[in-house]
């Protein structure tokens, strides 16, 4: 996103200073001269790129057949907003009534967020909620990692198959045991045995603080999804491939504009916004079209050589 410096700086006119004759290499040492930019401490990440986090959501329908086979997803929906959550979920919940959200069975899927599952239980309490199973499986790999220390040994991709095995037999306690178990193992002092210890209890918090939302032995005999696969596909489609290219800077209006477009698109509505559009159009008498081009008017650079 463009910060409110830099957005007023690109909105002045271009200096005649800088002329084209310098080269490119001249022009960019003056550009950095005359923005010096201070240096970061030791530890602190950069934010240079200003970045705004979009919150997307897919929502679809599932139609079991009568051999209990499940078919979709059906009328499947991507809702994409770089506002506040509480925007995203409004917008979601908008769609997920008209579909029968508190009359049908409604699943909710999400990674291990505390702020996603908080607003969870405000907007959808009545969906049951599951956690991705692929963020889970991050965390029994870094729980064994502390452990058998090898990456990719059998050792570890045993221990981690196994925890598998618990939590999709519904055996979540022995699977909570299972780590806890290796606390015994891991050495109480020595070189680098602190950060183990903290990477098995942060393993370990995690799986207890979502332990209720572990519900893949219920969801995998229904033969329904528990993975966040939709989700994370669509942000990569609709906002990383349009938004976020090399050397993209983006205002917060004209951001959220796009990615609007880029929702209608992928969840072909074009034709309807279209329609939409043409029936407000003649509905407006005296249409107003806010300005979005400079003031003063753009002269070629050929077109100023020559005339200089």
């Amino acid at each position: 996103m463009l910060g409110s410096a830099e957005h007023a700086r690109r909105c002045k006119p271009h200096k005649k200073g800088c002329s084209r004759k310098k080269g490119a290499r001249t022009r960019r040492r003056a550009k950095r001269n005359a923005r010096p930019r201070a240096r970061r401490p030791k530890g602190v990440k950069s934010k240079s790129k200003n970045a705004r986090m979009a919150k997307v959501f897919v929502i679809y329908t599932l139609r079991r057949n009568r051999d209990g086979t499940l078919e979709g997803p059906i009328n499947k929906r991507v809702i994409a907003t770089f506002g506040s959550r509480q925007q995203a979920f409004t917008m979601a919940l908008r769609e997920a009534v008209k579909r029968g959200y508190g009359k049908k069975p409604t699943y909710f899927l999400a990674d291990g967020s505390r702020a996603i599952w908080a607003m969870q239980q405000k907007f959808f309490p009545l969906a049951t909620p599951c956690v991705d199973w692929y963020h889970v499986c991050e965390y029994l790999w870094l729980a064994g990692g502390t452990v058998f220390r090898t990456a990719g040994s059998p050792e570890l991709a045993n221990w981690v198959h196994e925890r598998k095995r618990d939590l999709l037999a519904g055996r979540v306690d022995a699977m909570l045991l299972a780590m806890e178990a290796l606390r015994a193992q891991i050495g109480k002092s020595g070189p680098g045995t602190k950060g183990r210890r903290q990477r098995l209890a942060k393993a370990i918090g995690y799986l207890k603080g979502h332990r209720d939302r572990l519900r893949y032995r219920e969801l995998a005999r229904m033969d329904m999804d528990f993975a966040t696969g939709a989700v994370e596909g669509a942000v990569n489609h609709v906002v990383g491939r349009r938004l976020d290219g090399s050397m993209m800077r983006w205002t917060r209006a004209r951001a959220e504009h796009v990615l609007a477009l880029r929702c209608v698109v992928v969840n072909g509505l074009w034709d309807h916004l279209a329609d939409a559009v043409a029936v407000e159009h003649a509905r407006c008498r005296d249409p107003v079209i806010p300005r979005i081009t400079p003031a003063r008017r753009q002269v070629p650079y050929d077109a100023v050589r020559k005339a200089a």
